[in-house]
């Protein structure tokens, strides 16, 4: 006859060999970031360094490993050839009944890569990720889109206006100085008590440019921060 504490064993035993099936079925990967990167290599033989977040038995879900702030992704095994790992353990996949044929630059996700942005395995610039962007035609995406222009033209008015008055200041000093001469003795112009006032009002505007160039610079880093937002909801948009 089999005691109490024999059945409490094996009912132990069957619980865990039924966890230990269902974790082979579906692994996520949770705690502290990795400091290496995992590589998905795709079957049309692009390479993605990511963190993965989730193994289950249709897909992957990742995040990139060079932006891990941004979108979360998914892709099906079926675009996947194998996955090393961090810890250098290679797993490959098996191809589907029908597999779909990769075709080459079929990621459109957008990537920053400094001021900027990769997009179907080329460089492209700003203007050009919000054009992309916009053909989503997303209500909400084209309000981002609007606040980036509306930057761009505050941008560019700032920049110009700050060269200006730069250069303004420069010519009041450059004009006034204290005295002048010419073969014949001394020129006529503007009093040593004028030009003293407009050699202060040129340092005025000079100092008054660079405060606007600062301005400028802000809203360089302010419209960078938007084209992120844009990027960011694009690359949620397409991955639903």
């Amino acid at each position: 006859m089999i005691n109490k504490s024999h059945l409490a064993f094996l009912l132990g035993l069957f619980l865990r060999l039924s966890a230990s099936a269902q974790t082979d079925t579906v692994r996520k990967y949770n705690g502290s970031v990795p400091k290496i990167a995992d590589t998905i290599v795709k079957r049309n033989g692009g390479k993605t360094a990511v963190e993965l977040l989730e193994v289950n038995t249709e897909n992957l879900v990742y995040k990139r490993f060079d932006y891990r702030s941004g979108p979360i992704f998914t892709i099906s095994k079926t675009d996947i050839a194998y996955i090393i790992y961090g810890n250098g353990k290679r797993e490959s996949f098996e191809l589907s009944a029908k597999p779909l044929e990769p075709a080459a630059g079929s990621d459109l996700t957008i990537m920053p890569d400094g001021w900027r942005y990769f997009y179907r395995n080329h460089y492209i610039t700003e203007p050009d990720m919000l054009d992309v962007a916009s053909q989503l035609h997303n209500k909400n995406l084209d309000l981002l889109i609007d606040k980036v222009e509306k930057r761009r033209v505050w941008h560019t008015v700032t920049l110009l206006s700050g060269i200006f008055i730069i250069g303004d200041g420069l010519y009041l000093i450059a004009t006034n100085r204290s005295v002048r001469y010419h073969p014949g003795g001394i020129v006529t112009g503007n009093t040593p008590a004028q030009q003293h006032v407009n050699r202060n009002i040129g340092r005025i505007l000079i100092l008054g440019g660079l405060a606007t160039e600062g301005v400028t610079i802000h809203l360089r880093f302010n419209r960078r921060k938007y084209s992120h937002l844009v990027m960011d909801a694009y690359n949620k948009d397409i991955s639903r």
